[in-house]
């Protein structure tokens, strides 16, 4: 039986060395840097030939990145040791973190429509929204910030 506890990686605990040693083949990647190298004459340096996408954490369990959850459950069925249990830590306490949205004279409120994008954006979990450009992207990005607590990144493409 293998339960897997997602935070900032996917950690799998009680999977058969079998199960482990086909994720470390699937998870192992040639570095095009090191083949580019190589086929320029260069010397490597230290560049690594591979890319380990997995490591062993501390406390000896294996964790492989976000995302791969997919593929560690089918790799695990085949090899006869399914996953029975997800332990979701991807959230933070929201009481650690103290942030609160500041209104001004210029600025009152959201209004109606920054309303319904964040609510709607809570209330999935992710997602992407789009808006014309001035309409309060940004700022309705910080009023999801603000309700939800959580650590988050904004991307925001300028050019």
């Amino acid at each position: 039986m293998v339960l897997l506890t997602v935070d900032t990686h996917i950690r799998l605990h009680g999977a058969n060395q079998k199960a482990i040693a086909s994720l470390k083949s699937q998870l192992t990647k040639k570095n095009p840097s090191y083949q580019k190298l190589i086929s320029m004459g260069k010397p490597t340096g230290d560049e690594p030939k591979f890319y380990e996408m997995f490591f062993t954490d501390p406390l000896g369990r294996f964790c492989i990145p976000r995302g791969t959850g997919k593929l560690a459950r089918n790799v695990c069925r085949i090899n006869k040791c399914p996953v029975t249990g997800v332990v979701d830590n991807r959230f933070i306490n929201p009481e650690l973190i103290d942030i609160e949205m500041n209104f001004s004279d210029t600025f009152p409120s959201f209004y109606n429509y920054q309303d319904r994008l964040i609510d709607a954006l809570v209330e999935g979990k992710q997602g992407l929204g789009v808006a014309g450009c001035g309409s309060g992207k940004t700022v309705s990005a910080l009023g999801v910030i603000a309700k939800v607590k959580q650590p988050t990144i904004i991307v925001v493409h300028t050019k």
